[in-house]
């Protein structure tokens, strides 16, 4: 299952590509500190069609756990943590890297959720948007994943993991600093989760403002697409 564009980031705007755009009511955390992730977090959504808030009410679909900005976990709605700040159902740990060290993410699959990604890509820790003096790399420690770090000649297995509607990433998935890899199995997460297609990822050939490097405004969104949302016990 090979992810047909470029290794790009988010340089140019995000648009699903093949079929409708799906959105989801994204919770994330109201946390005032590392803005970075944040920031980094927010244009990722939007960029992917997703709306966000930081209140929990019956419109929200899905939550997201990231560094600095953790989210209480609410067994109504599916789960997703990157990194080391979070309540998912999945036990994990990490250790840190070097701030701006190369990593390599190795599919260790198969599984559904590995469509339109390639086999192997290089990428970033997690804390990579906001953070300065490390970078991290995460992994689950009681369920087996479907992907594999190495670093440095050393290899961390399960980092990224799926137990029922819980979804853990142990690198950065989001953000300039993200492959588009990684933006295409963020998005998968998503989809997945809210049961909604998983589609496409594809980069747009308008460049953005250079005043305004992540505006994410320019990318068309092909009609909507009617929920499927999973039942939910």
């Amino acid at each position: 299952m090979k992810f047909a564009i470029s290794g790009l980031a988010l340089g140019a705007a995000i648009a699903m590509g093949g079929c409708a755009a799906q959105a989801a009511t994204v919770l994330v955390g109201s946390s005032a500190g590392f803005a970075g992730e944040r920031d980094a977090l927010f244009e990722t959504l939007t960029a992917l069609g997703h709306t966000y808030t930081t209140t929990y009410s019956a419109a929200v679909d899905i939550a997201i756990s990231v560094s600095g900005h953790s989210v209480s976990r609410n067994a109504l709605i599916p789960y997703i943590q990157v990194g080391d700040w979070g309540d998912g159902n999945i036990s994990d740990s990490y250790v840190s890297i070097p701030d701006g060290s190369a990593i390599t993410v190795n599919v260790t699959g198969p599984s559904a959720l590995l469509s339109y990604v390639d086999a192997s890509w290089s990428s970033r820790g997690f804390h990579a948007n906001d953070y300065g003096a490390s970078d991290f790399i995460g992994y689950a420690t009681s369920i087996p994943g479907l992907a594999e770090i190495v670093h440095e000649g050393n290899t961390y297995s399960n980092t990224f993991a799926v137990d029922d509607d819980n979804i853990y990433f142990g690198w950065n998935v989001y953000g300039a600093l993200a492959d588009a890899n990684d933006i295409q199995l963020f998005s998968n997460a998503i989809n997945y989760l809210t049961g909604d297609a998983i589609t496409a990822v594809q980069t747009s050939t308008v460049p953005l403002p250079a005043t305004l490097p992540l505006l994410l405004g320019g990318f068309a969104l092909m009609g909507a697409a009617a929920r499927r949302r999973r039942a939910r016990a």
